[in-house]
């Protein structure tokens, strides 16, 4: 009876410290739909149309871009970078592609075309960061992101 008692409160234990978000992240942690991208320097604002997501997960952010007509081996592209968050100031490093293929060793840059279409123009990137309910506007001299809570 001591034993399945103590089992049942060990399990009990992991349970419950499995389910704790890192609070140094926790307004970042999650799925975020990019609505809408704003060139500052050529004036112009893209919808995403859906398109276009960011998730935060620890330290990693991966991006996912879905191209407007689905073609049959079209999949979409995803990359990967490590950030940072501190005082309001969201940091991104260099974003590489990201690839199911374990058998791939070398690292592929995201190409700077894609990288735009996310309103990312230049990497390393940082962003004043600015939540409010269920959206997050990400801000620099060249671009201004606003995303959803997905």
């Amino acid at each position: 009876m001591k034993r399945i008692l103590f089992t049942i409160s060990v399990l009990f234990s992991l349970f419950l410290a499995s389910c704790e978000q890192n609070p140094r992240y926790s307004p970042l942690d999650g799925f975020w739909q990019v609505t809408t991208v704003e060139n500052k320097s050529l004036q112009t604002i893209s919808d995403a149309e859906g398109r276009l997501y960011m998730s935060f997960e620890c330290e990693l952010v991966k991006l996912t871009y879905y191209p407007a007509v689905h073609n049959k081996g079209t999949l979409g592209h995803e990359y990967v970078s490590s950030f940072t968050l501190q005082d309001e100031v969201l940091a991104l490093g260099t974003f590489y592609k990201y690839s199911y293929d374990i058998s791939k060793t070398e690292k592929e840059l995201a190409p700077a075309n894609e990288m735009a279409s996310f309103g990312i123009y230049e990497q390393p990137a940082s962003f004043r960061l600015s939540m409010e309910k269920r959206t997050m506007t990400l801000e620099n001299d060249e671009a201004r992101i606003i995303l959803r809570k997905y």
